[in-house]
């Protein structure tokens, strides 16, 4: 009877953490296709006019919205790179908004390797 009352558990444990195993692929997943859209504007919008705005503030807030998600699901290592990564990107918005297209080589490895990690890649 023991014995079954712990195979249960672990069969509970495993499945909870395929469970957030998935939610954090899907949820990272949707993290990076909205950050790469909005980079994507960044780097078309160095008019700096209106309509180069309107699209970057569009696309800011598509990345915004798929921050929040990535924050709940996420462990340490991500938590920590996000918010450096997210600070860079600020960066880069605000750059872009003034008509100044910032490099931005390298920025995103920490928290793609902290994600890659997450996930036991």
């Amino acid at each position: 009877m023991e014995g079954d009352t712990r195979n249960a558990e672990h069969a509970r444990a495993f499945e909870r953490d395929q469970q957030l195993w998935q939610e954090r692929r899907t949820i990272y997943g949707a993290y990076w296709r909205a950050w790469n859209a909005l980079i994507r504007i960044l780097e078309g919008a160095t008019d700096g006019g209106q309509e180069a705005k309107a699209r970057i503030k569009a696309a800011e807030a598509e990345w915004r919205h798929a921050i929040d998600p990535m924050f709940i699901v996420c462990g340490k290592d991500v938590l920590e790179a996000g918010i450096t990564h997210i600070h860079a990107t600020e960066a880069r918005i605000t750059a872009a908004r003034n008509g100044v297209l910032m490099d931005g080589v390298g920025k995103s490895r920490a928290l793609s390797r902290a994600m890659r990690g997450d996930l036991g890649a």
